[in-house]
């Protein structure tokens, strides 16, 4: 009997993901978007030949809209051509574009001189420092222009193909998980060898967890997107060998790179695709059933 309810439970959870997938809920005409763009405000910045079925992105046109009188019209338009385009994207691209333009803010606030004693104690990792939540958001930060142009041109191609495939709450748990884990790994390192007790930060280890999901998921599945075919065929190599020099790395205890996060990324992408997503899927699914009830109650 308990089983029964549990599949019957499930069933009805994928059919609400379903609808809302299919833009049964979020993406329909109802009334309420109807109402939102027919407002007088939104019509005398937009026209009536704007259309949108999208209820959000009709709540952010109003909201938009109705800002102060001494913003333009035209930087009002320039915005709401930016949520256009925001909401063109799926939440997959969204998820993975939000996590880029977060790691660009916090670089941008590392370059303000006033800010950086409050970034040094609050986005550098330093072992001694007993600030656990730091092995978060050290993940955002970045040492160099070059450094974060790698690691974002790494976390866009592989983020792209991650929630191609799996729900973008799957791409946010494994990104976050490899970044905190590898950073946890390299303060193991540091308590075990003092000489690498140095501060360290970067998203390499999340980003090398993406490289393991899409390793485990190409073997699986061969070819994961039309779009980015040699990305999906070449990211098992490239894996292989990043993983393998991150091994001669730490074998010779080279400094200034961290190999430790790099490995470890890599081999929690590989297991978590492999053996521990599917514990997340009850999790997953509640979730994306609490959000489409919610559309619907909108």
């Amino acid at each position: 009997m308990c089983a029964d309810r549990y599949f019957d439970y499930l069933e009805r959870i994928k059919a609400l993901v379903e609808a809302r997938e299919t833009g049964v809920y979020a993406d329909s005409t109802d009334e309420h978007t109807q109402q939102l763009m027919g407002s007088a405000v939104v019509q005398a910045l937009v026209g009536p030949e704007f259309k949108t079925s999208k209820l959000g992105q009709a709540k952010a046109i109003n909201f938009i809209a109705r800002l102060p009188d001494w913003i333009s019209p035209a930087t009002k338009r320039g915005a709401i051509s930016l949520v256009g385009g925001l909401y063109g994207l799926s939440l997959g691209e969204r998820c993975v574009y939000s996590m880029i333009t977060l790691n660009i803010v916090v670089f941008g606030l590392w370059r303000i001189p006033r800010l950086l004693p409050t970034m040094v104690r609050h986005f550098l990792h330093q072992p001694h420092s007993g600030k656990a939540y730091i092995m978060l958001t050290s993940m955002f930060s970045h040492a160099t222009p070059v450094h974060l142009f790698l690691n974002m041109m790494s976390l866009w191609a592989t983020g792209i193909l991650v929630t191609d495939v799996v729900p973008e709450e799957h791409f946010i748990a494994m990104y976050l998980s490899a970044g905190v884990i590898s950073c946890l790994a390299m303060h193991i390192q540091s308590a075990l060898y003092p000489a690498f007790a140095i501060g360290y930060l970067g998203a390499s280890g999340g980003v090398y967890g993406l490289m393991g999901v899409v390793t485990v998921l190409y073997a699986r599945n061969g070819k994961l997107s039309e779009s980015f075919p040699l990305t999906s065929a070449t990211m098992p190599i490239i894996l292989l060998v990043s993983m393998a020099s991150d091994c001669v790395g730490i074998a010779f205890k080279w400094r200034g790179v961290g190999y430790v996060a790099h490995l470890t990324g890599g081999i929690l992408g590989v297991a978590y695709t492999e053996w521990y997503s599917g514990a997340w899927d009850k999790l997953v699914l509640s979730f994306m059933a609490h959000r489409a009830e919610k559309d619907v109650a909108e």
